[in-house]
């Protein structure tokens, strides 16, 4: 599931395992990716970090070793994906996993807001800064070796806004 996930999305993976242990809880709640994501994406949302930690709450203890994700943050990381390929996008950044995490309650009454309260900022960050800035270089090499044959796929990919020249532009340098 991981591949697809931005460098950002996987640091809000790695950053909410941080959280569940530094709190004190034995595992990793969709109100712990809910802290990743505000970590990476600082001013994503009203509620800072401490007062989502405020609103979590300490465990019972300090916990080592492998931490599982709980139902929430597993429905919250498939979900995540499915949002990314509804909006037509190939990776999972962030904002994904905000918009997965709008729909657990658990993530909504961390953040103190509303489900489309949260929706709204998910999508207002990926309007801002889209996912296919994040190209990488063996899905560029596809998109240009497809679109360089002039086919089916080739008029499939131009009608939907995707040239040789976009493309290189998001490969970058």
């Amino acid at each position: 599931m991981f591949e697809r996930f931005t460098e950002a999305a996987r640091m809000v993976v790695v950053y909410a395992q941080e959280e569940a242990r530094a709190l004190g809880h034995q595992y990793i709640g969709a109100e712990h990716l809910l802290l990743g994501v505000v970590r990476v994406e600082e001013a994503i949302l009203p509620a800072g970090v401490e007062d989502i930690r405020a609103r979590i709450g300490r465990g019972p203890g300090s916990w080592s070793g492998q931490i599982p994700f709980t139902s929430g943050a597993n429905g919250t990381l498939e979900r995540s994906v499915g949002e990314a390929m509804a909006l037509g996008h190939t990776h999972v950044a962030p904002a994904h996993l905000l918009l997965g995490l709008a729909e657990e309650p658990e993530a909504v009454l961390a953040a103190g807001a509303t489900t489309e309260r949260i929706r709204g900022a998910a999508m207002r960050r990926l309007a801002a800064s889209p996912p296919s800035a994040d190209l990488d270089a063996a899905d560029g090499r596809l998109l240009l070796a497809m679109l360089a044959k002039n086919g089916h796929s080739a008029a499939l990919l131009r009608e939907h806004g995707l040239d040789e020249a976009a493309v290189r532009d998001r490969l970058g340098p």
